[in-house]
């Protein structure tokens, strides 16, 4: 699956490490291309949600640490990011493969 996915520019893998719950027979997921995606910033919450309605589509991504003070008040132990990797990115995929157990 990896090496399929390679071309893409874009791509997400989601993998259940054979944990799963008898309600899903799901064993992984994968979304790659984008139709669509986004820089989100703060506010996340708003900013997803506008995306999302906007789009009621699928979203993939990633979140940063620090985007946990928007859903509690937990002091940050983070101090920079020296790599300058943003807060969250969001598209929506071209494809989604969902690879089934069985």
């Amino acid at each position: 699956m990896l090496n399929w996915v390679q071309p893409f520019n874009i791509f997400s893998f989601l993998h259940t490490h054979d944990s799963y719950s008898s309600s899903t027979n799901k064993l992984c997921l994968i979304a790659a291309g984008s139709v669509q995606q986004s820089n989100t910033h703060p506010p996340f919450i708003p900013s997803i949600d506008n995306l999302y309605q906007s789009t009621n589509d699928w979203l993939f991504g990633h979140f940063c640490y620090n985007w946990k003070q928007e859903l509690q008040n937990i002091p940050s132990t983070y101090s920079k990011n020296n790599i300058d990797f943003i807060d969250a990115f969001l598209f929506i995929p071209e494809i989604i493969i969902d690879c089934k157990k069985n």
